[in-house]
């Protein structure tokens, strides 16, 4: 496999450069100049480009959108110590990106996708994975997947839920089929692992499901997730909301279509469900809040209700709206939201004590 890098700082060149031969890769060729490095791939092929974002001149992502329009295809690791650039990184395809300082064993699992994707033939389809709401695979011809059985729908779900740690034998018996004994379990996940691997050939996509030391795993090579994608922009919300992401923002806020595998009903995916409805809250909160500093309540008012359509009872959410019609003194509004939600709130509960106690601290919000 042969490298190219690019980082204007020498000694992260050197080191990359380093790491890169300690793992058996020939570095083709090294350059401090983003310009250098464009016009050597005019001329000579890599297999793949390590490169940084932060650069003089030319940055990263800059190159990285000019060696598109070049026709020059080549995979890209973007390695920089400025993580607020992953969501950018992401939406251009990248194969990986990396935070320095790089270890040695990310690097590993970086050079295993490279490794992976360099095995895909001509023909090989990528397929995306809707998790929100319900599950559903399409490829990129927009053919959805057809699943033989229930069983193979919910271990591909499972095995999406899982990630790159995977899940051993046992663990998938115990979660999918405990009401059966260890023999007869056995007989099941076989048949439905082979399942699942004909339906995704299918649609084109081939060799993605692996047992590797002990644990079945997907590698997500030649397919995408929006609860995935949605995660990594979660993860780097502490970063802030900007003028330059907002809109980003606000795409990844429109993948929420409805809880994580919602309609799906396993058990097993109760956690990530819960832990990404709260992602998603903030992420509407930490929006709303750049739109309303930024004179664009009407904005602001249109993802509050969109959110409260899937999170209704979220105090959070309520009292932000509240908040936000007060403050443009539209009462009229306040008052309908407050006896609508009240209505609601009864028509789920009863006449529960709590139901007043939440409507006070809506309507006392002071944000």
């Amino acid at each position: 496999m042969r490298a190219l890098i690019v980082d204007d700082e020498m000694h992260a060149l050197k080191l990359m450069s380093e790491l890169l031969k300690e793992q058996g890769i020939d570095v083709a060729a090294a350059f401090q100049r983003p310009e250098e490095a464009a016009s050597w791939l005019l001329k000579e092929k890599a297999d793949v480009l390590f490169l940084d974002i932060e650069m003089p001149g030319i940055n990263g992502i800059t190159l990285a959108n000019s060696l598109l329009e070049q026709n020059i295809n080549i995979p890209v690791v973007f390695v920089t110590a400025y993580s607020e650039y992953a969501v950018e990184a992401f939406k251009l395809n990248a194969l990986d990106y990396i935070l320095k300082p790089v270890e040695t064993e990310r690097l590993k699992m970086t050079l295993k996708r490279i490794a992976a994707a360099k095995k895909d033939t001509p023909s090989s389809k990528h397929a995306y994975i809707k998790c929100f709401s319900r599950l559903q695979l399409v490829n990129s011809e927009g053919i959805a997947v057809h699943w033989r059985t229930a069983k193979a729908e919910e271990l591909f779900a499972y095995l999406v839920d899982r990630g790159e740690n995977g899940a051993s034998r046992d663990k998938i018996m115990d979660e999918l089929w405990n009401d059966f004994d260890s023999e007869r379990a056995l007989i099941h996940l076989n048949t439905t692992l082979y399942n699942i691997r004909k339906a995704l050939a299918g649609i084109g996509i081939s060799n993605a499901l692996i047992y590797e030391k002990g644990m079945y795993r997907l590698l997500m090579d030649n397919m995408r997730c929006d609860a995935y994608e949605f995660k990594t922009a979660a993860d780097l919300l502490s970063n802030g909301i900007t003028h330059d992401n907002v809109q980003q923002y606000e795409e990844y806020l429109s993948m929420y279509t409805g809880a994580y595998l919602e309609e799906n009903y396993y058990a097993w995916a109760y956690k990530k469900q819960m832990e990404l409805q709260s992602a998603y809250i903030e992420m509407v909160i930490a929006v709303c809040r750049f739109l309303s500093a930024n004179l664009m309540q009407r904005k602001c008012i249109s993802l509050l209700r969109r959110a409260l359509s899937f999170e209704p009872f979220s105090l959070e959410l309520n009292r932000m709206l509240v908040d936000l019609y007060t403050r443009m003194s539209d009462m009229v509004s306040v008052k309908q939201h407050i006896n609508k939600l009240q209505a609601r709130l009864k028509s789920e509960f009863g006449q529960d004590p709590f139901i007043e106690d939440f409507i006070v601290k809506i309507r006392d919000c002071n944000l």
